[in-house]
């Protein structure tokens, strides 16, 4: 059973020296803590007897308040209707939500300080003019622009508020507020004596309203559960606001039972191991969770108590099914935001905004990862469908362009999709529909816009959480950390202890400066910080074993650090002293008892000989090498492999557009010439070049707005670079002609040893020039590229080391020229080949040794002779292997 014993044990022990219980009531932070107090009462009282009342500090406030908790779509939905009047606003919803969200957390932490309004609006003001006199003119316009806001807000505040009021509702702060001018006349009914135990820091509203109710005629208790120590210690953040209320308030001095117990001081005194475990990642967290709980007997006062909340799926995924421990409880609930059901709905709505944007004709790649998923009941008709449609088409043809501004269609589409949703979860989903519906007809009558259905939707789903049933006195107890007040357990599991989870840090969303705030006394994230150090030594402190994970994965945009909680246990004279160090590590290399590989059989011979016949491509060959793998599917099963669902562009189709416009801007010169002068003459064609190029591969991107927008300048950017690389060249080297451009161009093999019909190799070379009395065979690549690929030390190499498939392509074009009757002419000067980033702007010469590699006829007969062994050296042997090699 969890372990109760010690703080509330105290206070009912004391308590009933004075008086029956029943005589009291009792204010806790939430229910789970009503509940511990409740079994703490019986374990202690064998006979029977009345319990005493017990209420939440949310429902005092609202009786005191005589107002209800308004819902939290209602409060925004309203605070829109309001600032349409109030501004004339005429944006949608959903341009207006998340501005909403940041103006209601504001009033609420404005109205629970008891601020001012009047006075902060006109400091904000005020600030704002000074900073808009001394700033500079582009920023001037900006802040202006915020002066008008926060005069807006200042007239809309009032009327939002008296909104509210009208119905007897309001937001937590507005009802804190009127719950501290109302407590006088709340105190006239001759209520019982008022108990608050275990609350930490409270607002201004909150501490007007407790005041009065301790210092009232019938004197109630508060009970601060904080470690004597702690307390002691004046610089220590955990006891921060306990020791500025024991200061503030002389009555507790008159109090007849302590409001903290000197014998609560296990913190430092208590023998406990503290394991602090560095885990890369998530899973790996849960996985060290995992790995203590196989080894406990019993899972009794023990909890897992999780920092990110978001992780609990993966919490629950990694629980042993061992159920002769004992039970599982999981308070907190699972957030249905987090769900793979809620991600399939928002990828269902992005589909369906992008077959409206383009009248019902959507690309496959968008469409199959989604009628693939396992959570759609469809699997088999999806196989089917993917089949075909990839056969028939890159795009599917989904007949919802009639769904702009018409949501009663779109929510029972919505419905539809969910019914098909194998997942606990699709109730609560088609519940968020419903309720989105009914709002959107009682708010948003006129605003029917998707995007605005859809923050409705996923407002609701947001605050959805499942409920799981489970034994709150017994087993083990998954909970937030904020679950965990006025409980204790023997052995706590914490996950997530990293910087900017606890404590959260700098990341409020409001409109108030952090000077501003500590002007007015309104919380700043250091008060914050110090609620959350708050919990975490409380938690601590109870415990005779606590673990300790926090996620030490290195990122490549970020790198995870763990909680400054974990460096102030590791510093502390006596705490660090109880802490031991472990690492979970995954082991990332892969090995395989055998060889991946096919038979060489008949029908692999007859495969590679069609490929042979059709023609080998210099990519092919390549990828013969480097990845087998890929190459048996692609090239001998033919397999056609499609996008995963994306809003990012192919990279092959973005490096066709960037061929195409630099193919069409050349060929656009007179004469095949460049030189300064006639390059510069192209670079205000290259925005219409490139836009000819998008319509000539059908791309299917918006290239006005967002990502595709980005990728639209990024490749006018490539090509705009290109040019500028060709000018720095001519200007250093002289004028270039261009030879030749986007050629296709083949040679035929003799094999017949393998087949009596030539085999063939095709590909299109990419650009020809010459300078002085060199000619240049050039490869265009829109990745990166390095020098040490196209460095080898004999011709062999390219077929023996799979890093230098660049070079084996630069080869490959080579014998294409001297192969070919058109252009073998040409190679009777000297050849050289380069690769072109047209990312770096760098030409990157094929190297030999030390040198760039001369291609004269020697060395092509010398390549051509090498490619047919390599080819021979695919039909002989026993089997084909697919591993790639290390």
């Amino acid at each position: 059973m969890t372990s109760q014993k010690g703080f509330i044990d105290l206070i009912i022990t004391k308590l009933q020296e004075e008086r029956s219980l029943d005589h009291y009531l009792f204010v806790l932070p939430n229910i789970r803590s009503a509940q511990a107090l409740y079994r703490a009462i019986g374990r202690m009282n064998k006979s029977p007897g009345f319990a005493p009342e017990t209420i939440t500090i949310d429902q005092l406030f609202s009786k005191i308040a005589g107002l209800r908790y308004a819902d939290p779509s209602h409060q925004l939905l309203t605070l829109f209707s309001v600032y349409k009047e109030v501004a004339g606003y005429k944006d949608p919803f959903h341009k207006f939500s998340a501005m909403g969200s940041a103006l209601l957390s504001d009033f609420n932490e404005i109205d629970q300080g008891l601020i001012a309004s009047e006075e902060l609006f006109r400091s904000l003001k005020q600030m704002g003019e000074m900073d808009a006199q001394f700033a500079e003119e582009k920023r001037s316009d900006l802040i202006k622009n915020h002066l008008k806001r926060i005069t807006l807000i200042e007239k809309i505040y009032p009327v939002f508020k008296q909104r509210l009021l009208e119905t007897r509702q309001g937001y937590q702060g507005l009802v804190y507020q009127k719950a501290a001018e109302k407590v006088s006349q709340y105190l006239e009914k001759r209520v019982n004596p008022h108990v608050f135990i275990g609350f930490n820091a409270f607002s201004k509203a909150e501490q007007a309203v407790v005041a009065n109710l301790l210092q009232s005629e019938n004197q109630g208790f508060i009970f601060w559960d904080i470690d004597w120590d702690l307390l002691q210690n004046e610089q220590h953040e955990a006891s921060h606001f306990i020791r500025q209320y024991r200061k503030e308030w002389s009555f507790l001095d008159r109090q007849q039972i302590p409001s903290v117990f000197k014998e609560n001081n296990e913190l430092l005194r208590k023998e406990r191991g503290i394991e602090v475990i560095e885990c890369p990642g998530v899973l790996a967290q849960c996985h060290a969770m995992a790995q203590i709980l196989n080894e406990l007997e019993s899972y009794d006062n023990t909890a897992v108590v999780l920092a990110d909340e978001s992780i609990l799926p993966a919490v629950i995924a990694h629980l042993p099914e061992d159920t002769s421990k004992g039970s599982i409880n999981i308070t907190m609930g699972e957030a249905i935001i987090y769900t793979q059901g809620a991600s399939l709905v928002r990828q269902y709505l992005a589909l369906i905004k992008v077959a409206i944007q383009r009248s019902g004709v959507v690309p496959t790649r968008l469409l199959l990862p989604l009628l693939n998923h396992p959570l759609l009941e469809i699997e088999k008709r999806a196989e089917e469908s993917r089949k075909s449609t990839v056969e028939l088409s890159s795009y599917a043809y989904l007949p919802f362009f009639d769904l702009k501004d018409n949501n009663q269609k779109l929510s029972s589409l919505l419905i539809k999709f969910i019914d098909h949703l194998a997942c606990a979860e699709a109730n609560l989903l088609k519940q968020a529909v419903y309720k989105a519906i009914e709002l959107q007809t009682s708010y948003l009558s006129s605003d029917l816009s998707l995007e605005s259905f859809e923050e409705l939707v996923f407002s609701q789903i947001r605050t959805g959480n499942f409920s799981y049933k489970g034994d709150p006195n017994s087993g083990l107890q998954i909970m937030g950390i904020l679950e965990t007040r006025n409980l204790s357990f023997d052995r706590v599991i914490v996950l997530s202890l990293n910087e900017g989870i606890i404590p959260k840090g700098k990341n409020d969303a409001s409109l108030i400066p952090h000077e501003m705030k500590r002007a007015f006394g309104l919380p700043t994230y250091k008060e914050k910080d110090a609620i959350y150090t708050y919990y975490f030594y409380r938690l601590l402190q109870k415990s005779s074993e606590a673990y300790l994970t926090f996620n030490g994965q290195q990122g490549a945009f970020e790198t995870k650090e763990k909680s400054r909680l974990i460096y102030q246990l590791e510093t502390h004279s006596i705490l660090r002293n109880s802490i031991i160090y472990r690492s979970v590590y995954f082991n990332q290399s892969f090995h395989k008892n055998k060889e991946d590989k096919v038979k060489k059989n008949e029908a692999f011979k007859e495969s590679l000989i069609a490929l042979g016949h059709y023609g080998f491509s210099p990519s092919s060959l390549s990828r013969s090498i480097s990845d087998p793998l890929d190459f048996y599917k692609k090239y001998l099963l033919q397999i056609s492999s499609y996008d995963e669902l994306s809003e990012m562009m192919p990279l092959n189709i973005f490096g066709n557009i960037i061929h195409h416009s630099l193919e069409s801007l050349y060929k656009s010169l007179e004469k095949p010439i460049l030189t300064a002068e006639t390059i510069h003459q192209l670079y205000p064609k290259v925005a219409a070049f490139t836009a000819n190029a998008y319509t000539k591969e059908k791309v299917i991107y918006d290239r006005e707005k967002g990502r595709g927008y980005l990728t639209y300048e990024v490749i006018k950017d490539y090509v705009t670079k290109t040019l500028e690389a060709d000018t720095s060249l001519c200007k250093n080297q002289g004028d270039i002609e261009l030879v030749l451009l986007e050629e296709k161009l083949e040679v035929e093999l003799s094999l017949p040893e393998i087949s009596p019909k030539p085999f063939r190799i095709r590909g299109l070379v990419d650009r020809v020039d010459r300078i002085n009395s060199t000619l240049r065979i050039v490869d265009y690549k829109t990745g990166s590229v390095s020098a040490s690929e196209l460095k080898i030390e004999t011709i062999n190499e390219v077929f023996t080391n799979h890093k230098k498939g660049k070079a084996l392509q630069l080869l490959c074009y080579a014998l294409f020229l001297y192969r070919s009757e058109k252009w073998n002419s040409v190679c009777s000067e000297e050849v050289s080949a380069y690769v072109f980033s047209t990312k770096s702007q760098t030409y990157f010469p094929l190297i030999e040794g030390k040198k760039p590699m001369s291609l004269t006829p020697d060395k092509i007969n010398e390549f051509e002779k090498q490619l047919k062994q390599y080819i021979t050296s695919l039909f002989e042997g026993d089997y084909f292997s697919l591993d790639k090699p290390e």
